[in-house]
């Protein structure tokens, strides 16, 4: 079983993981992989994002916040929402409650 280590956009190597299984989802799978940036860089650019909207950073794992940024970045698309995105911190808030109907 071969050892894949993708290489993510922002030129820094991800997770290593073995290899097992359907070729073609291994394949698709890291594709999806390398088309981001790796997580802390995902995360430093959410911070930085965050600063110039002025909302609070979010706290959780690198991976967390990344997503949860995602998230809280389509919430401040509605208006409605856009309280719920200076209330709420943690990065684990946003992913559980990504399906509520307040967030979507």
């Amino acid at each position: 079983m071969p050892l894949v280590i993708p290489k993510h956009t922002c030129g820094h190597s991800g997770s290593p993981f073995l290899s097992v299984g359907d070729p073609e989802l291994i394949r698709r799978n890291l594709v999806v992989m390398e088309s981001f940036p790796c997580p802390p860089c995902r995360r430093k650019a959410a911070d930085e994002e965050a600063v110039k909207q002025g909302l609070p950073f979010l706290t959780g794992t690198d991976k967390q916040v990344a997503w949860a940024s995602d998230i809280r970045k389509e919430a401040m698309k509605r208006p409605q929402f856009r309280d719920v995105c200076y209330r709420h911190t943690r990065a684990e808030w946003w992913i559980d409650n990504k399906k509520t109907s307040s967030i979507k």
